[in-house]
């Protein structure tokens, strides 16, 4: 079976259906081919009775993802008026817990510390001269600050989730982008998350549905082939799709995969295969009782309630719980137990069309993902981006529709 388009999109994550959104609207035919059975990517919305657990990303936050804000407009969708439970959250230390409020004159000063250095990052730029310096593991950053003990711990509980990992495995170069994206590190410590009514993954049905786009399921994507007219893709059913543009969004762990383009860098391919540092997983389970929202440093761990209060969830490193034992991640949070048969798990790390949760950039590796930003905006024909690879917002929704938008106007606005 061989099919053509004008554009083909590789992928029906937020970044594939807001390009297919955009340049459908400017008249071009476009394709997206998919590798599995819905639309949404890493928005994945899983409908549980009268509630929405949600597999992938949960929050954004309305003050300052104003693109995400304008999709919902446009698809005449909502958010919740406010994150359910208390104002208060809990940071959880050992056997105790305490009001992280309490530690906020220290990590004000501390925060001044690393605004120094978040001044310094480029939106448009993973990697610069003026901040090449930062790309050392995020630990190894911070504990040359001399930052107050307290203050530390609170700022390693609150970055754990923001990227999902151990702070010795992550760039600071990363995670100071985040706070530059808010303005400054408290802001993006404090931020107000709202959730999607209906759930996240409504936002990329509600534009599929919108533009009517045409998407083709169960299409893994093995092999793209540059030829003289333009880009031949092959999937592993063994069908053909060819397209005179092209435009690759998965994830960035899944680029080793496929056998790519020469003007694809091996370094690229290399990280790619050596994946990203997150390695969360969500740990669902029905909840008696409504708790506080707590966190915690060592190990990274996040526990929150589901809007209804009628589960609760666990964000922590995948590797943290086992068959037999679901203790670690619940002891981390100060919770009571839960037998592993009562608690419904997502592993990102072991969706293959994944190999991962959200962006969290490894030292190292920030100039390969500025590259294969770059590709695009010299032959904006053959582009790879995601919430994966933009420089603006990685690793969030808003992240998402930036570089779909971005490449769709890179192909808008390309010389005749």
């Amino acid at each position: 079976m061989k099919t053509s388009a004008d554009i083909l999109i590789i992928g029906a994550g937020l970044t594939g259906v807001c390009a297919g959104r955009t340049l459908s609207a400017a008249g071009f035919d476009v394709l997206i081919v998919e590798a599995s059975s819905r639309i949404g990517g890493r928005t994945h919305s899983k409908k549980i009775e009268n509630r929405i657990e949600e597999q992938g990303a949960e929050y954004l936050h309305p003050d300052h993802h104003l693109r995400a804000m304008k999709a919902l407009a446009d698809h005449h969708l909502n958010i919740c008026p406010e994150t359910p439970g208390s104002d208060e959250t809990w940071l959880v230390s050992a056997s105790h817990q305490r009001s992280a409020s309490n530690l906020e004159p220290a990590l004000i000063e501390l925060s001044r510390k690393i605004d120094r250095d978040v001044k310094l990052i480029d939106p448009d730029r993973w990697i610069t001269e003026k901040n090449a310096h930062l790309d050392q593991p995020f630990q190894d950053y911070v504990d040359r600050l001399g930052a107050d003990p307290g203050a530390q711990e609170a700022l390693m509980a609150w970055t754990a989730t923001l990227t999902g990992a151990d702070p010795r495995s992550f760039s600071a170069l990363g995670i100071l982008r985040d706070f530059f994206m808010f303005g400054d590190t408290l802001t993006a410590l404090t931020a107000a998350e709202h959730r999607i009514i209906g759930g996240t993954q409504s936002l990329a049905t509600a534009m599929v549905d919108q533009a009517n786009l045409r998407v083709e399921h169960d299409q893994k994507v093995c092999a793209i082939e540059e030829e003289r007219r333009g880009y031949r893709v092959t999937t592993n059913t063994g069908a053909v799709f060819e397209s005179r543009a092209l435009i690759l969004t998965v994830p960035f762990n899944v680029l080793c995969s496929m056998s790519l383009p020469s003007n694809i860098l091996k370094t690229a391919q290399d990280q790619s295969q050596r994946g990203h540092a997150n390695r969360s997983a969500k740990y669902w389970f029905d909840s008696e009782a409504s708790f506080d929202d707590r966190i915690s440093a060592a190990p990274p761990a996040l526990a929150f309630m589901e809007a209804t209060g009628a589960a609760g969830c666990i964000i922590a490193d995948s590797g943290l719980s086992t068959p037999d034992s679901s203790h670690p991640i619940f002891e981390a949070v100060a919770l009571p137990p839960k037998k592993p048969s009562d608690i419904r798990v997502h592993y990102w790390t072991e969706d293959p069309l994944a190999r991962g949760a959200w962006m969290t950039v490894r030292p190292g590796q920030a100039s390969a993902i500025d590259q294969l930003w770059a590709i695009g905006e010299m032959n904006p024909n053959f582009q790879i981006g995601s919430g994966d690879v933009t420089p603006n917002w990685s690793g969030w929704m808003e992240g998402a529709l930036y570089a779909g938008e971005t490449m769709a106007l890179r192909l808008i606005d390309r010389p005749s």
